[in-house]
């Protein structure tokens, strides 16, 4: 019969099957809080009236799923081995300062992951001699279940050099021929359920780009940065980082200072999104746009 089945990835990248149809089974009624979850709206009460001021829009806090086993073996003490093992190969203090991820795969063959710790594990139920019951808790602050592949959208920044105006003259080649501004629109499209913080990599050369998210209006401007080819420039928009690799001297330098007072950490909305890019003093490059398709559901 079809079934869920569940894998516990460990920060350090160690595999555990959850349910292996052998000795770890999942219970017909196993799984809890791996569908959509209830969306939350902060208001306040109207003074001496009915209803509430609604501030803002309806957000979704940290999600808690609930996973059933039946832990089978050939004594006992088979089956106390099982569940030590189970218990340590998921457990949070394996890497205390990250998340593990929790992957499903559902009976239609899709499979999503979501970020997570274990939080919880009740007592084992004894059904019988040499089978135990367990029900595992797990806690990811970030509710969205999201893609195992990442989507990509990648552009070439190129265009012809040409004179630059006004034009300048030099007593040697008199008319003094340039790199042109780059200006060009990418379509990307999200497929998910929900908006998903994408990373942007720029690669050189060029100068000052911003990228610029039509579909919301938000961009992300960075100023007095020069890029030389084989410079790029990395934005987790999702994390708010900005990074500078430096081929010439082969290092990553933290630029979130560069970034404008207009500048915002932009979200794909779900479905098509129209991406401008412009950068300065270029006739050539690159840009890649990455980003995980995020569901509300596994």
């Amino acid at each position: 019969m079809s079934t869920y089945w569940l894998t516990y990835i460990a920060p350090g990248g160690l595999e555990y099957a959850l349910n292996d149809n052998v000795n770890l089974w999942l219970r017909a009624d196993g799984l809890r809080g791996f569908g959509i979850v209830r969306a939350e709206v902060a208001a306040t009460r109207l003074p001496y009236r009915d209803g509430v001021w609604r501030l803002g829009g309806p957000y979704t806090p940290a999600r808690e799923m609930e996973v059933a086993l039946e832990v089978l073996g050939v004594s006992l003490a088979d089956c106390v081995a099982r569940l030590r093992a189970l218990a340590r190969n998921v457990s949070p203090y394996r890497d205390p300062d990250e998340l593990g991820t929790l992957r499903v795969r559902a009976p239609d063959g899709l499979t999503r992951d979501i970020d997570c710790w274990l939080t919880g594990v009740e007592d084992t139920e004894w059904a019988g001699p040499l089978d135990g019951i367990v029900v595992l808790t797990f806690w990811a602050p970030s509710p969205w279940f999201y893609s195992t592949a990442t989507a990509t959208a990648g552009l070439v920044l190129a265009c012809d050099a040409g004179v630059s105006y006004p034009v300048s003259y030099d007593g040697s080649t008199g008319v003094e021929y340039a790199t042109s501004d780059i200006a060009i629109d990418l379509s990307v499209r999200n497929e998910g359920d929900v908006d998903t913080y994408p990373t942007l990599t720029i690669y050189g050369p060029g100068q000052n780009p911003v990228v610029e998210n039509l579909t919301t209006g938000q961009l992300i401007e960075i100023e007095t940065v020069v890029l030389e080819a084989g410079d790029y420039i990395t934005v987790d928009m999702d994390a708010c980082t900005v990074q500078l690799y430096d081929m010439s001297y082969q290092t990553t330098a933290n630029i979130i200072e560069h970034i404008s007072e207009n500048s915002e950490f932009w979200p794909l909305r779900r479905g098509d999104n129209s991406i401008h890019v412009e950068i300065a003093n270029a006739d050539a490059g690159t840009i890649h746009v990455s980003w995980l398709n995020r569901y509300q559901s596994a």
